[in-house]
């Protein structure tokens, strides 16, 4: 292929690329996107730009590229960066808010939240029942040492390697197995390996 048809070719594939740019930086996620993942992921969103203006309009480029020189038409690459706008906030959307996990959940086909930790699920998700322990008061206890703190549940995280990310504000600290409190904070944030802590949560 020449040079000149495959620069044409990567301009064809330019607004599935920017929407997956788009989603994958919008949404929180712990997981890395793999490049197989990414050429996938372009490939169908850029596909999905340019159908509806072959179907409803005069878009060429499905035509084009089965020939031995694919023709680009600016007209049909703008209009196809815009869909896949429209899409990427669309994806954003229900990803963010869990509509794929809750409607599979509602209607009995799966049990999955969307997460790979549940411990985000109790922040983040959109559905009530799982979302019921967030901002409650909890004791983030320590398990290799006497140590204690206690405050109200404001946020949650686990970063790239996998330690949990906690954020509690009114924090009373308890040292020693002491009863009483050793002393107290308006906010505490803590980043801890899961298996140093145990997080209960209050009545």
């Amino acid at each position: 292929m020449e040079t000149n048809n495959l620069i044409q070719l990567l301009f064809i594939f330019l607004p599935g690329i920017a929407g997956v740019i788009l989603i994958n930086f919008a949404i929180a996620s712990e997981k890395k996107l793999e490049i197989n993942e990414g050429i996938a992921y372009s490939f169908v969103l850029g596909t999905l730009c340019y159908l509806p203006l072959n179907i409803f309009g005069k878009g060429q480029i499905f035509n084009t590229l089965l020939s031995k020189n694919p023709l680009i038409l600016p007209k049909e690459i703008a209009a196809a960066l815009f869909l896949a706008l429209i899409y990427s906030l669309i994806v954003i959307y229900i990803i963010n808010k869990e509509l794929y996990h809750l409607t599979l959940r509602k209607y009995k086909l799966s049990n999955k939240l969307g997460k790979k930790y549940l411990l985000q699920g109790l922040i983040s998700s959109t559905d009530k029942e799982i979302n019921g322990l967030c901002n409650k008061w909890v004791s983030v206890r320590y398990q290799n040492k006497e140590q204690v703190y206690i405050g109200y549940l404001k946020a949650i995280n686990v970063t790239e390697q996998e330690n949990f990310e906690i954020l509690i504000k009114e924090v009373t600290a308890y040292f020693d197995n002491k009863d009483t409190p050793s002393y107290s904070l308006e906010a505490l944030y803590l980043c801890e390996k899961p298996e140093d802590i145990v997080l209960e949560f209050h009545k």
